[in-house]
């Protein structure tokens, strides 16, 4: 019985993880979004006076950095890793 949840689990895991090149384009993401928001908000915040503003975009930038980053969407599954099968050891 363990067996075979451990296995689904597995499968699971598998089917949704994001692969090295998902990871690297969730990185370049997360790197032009965050910095963006910051500065946009450092701007309107400057401008207007308010820190409450500066604050306010840098926190929606960052919301919708999680949004986009977070999940393993995919756009970050297109390239899956081929594992080798693995071998039997031999008892001497």
């Amino acid at each position: 019985m363990f067996g075979s949840v451990k296995q689904k689990l597995s499968d699971l895991y598998e089917e949704y993880s994001m692969d090295l090149e998902g990871q690297k384009l969730a990185e370049r993401i997360m790197n032009v979004v965050l910095p963006l928001f910051c500065f946009i908000g450092f701007i309107a915040g400057y401008l207007m006076e308010q820190l409450s503003i500066s604050v306010g975009l840098t926190c929606l930038g960052l919301l919708i950095c999680a949004i986009i980053v977070l999940p393993s969407w995919p756009m970050y599954r297109k390239h899956p890793l081929k594992w080798q099968k693995c071998e039997k050891r031999h008892s001497e």
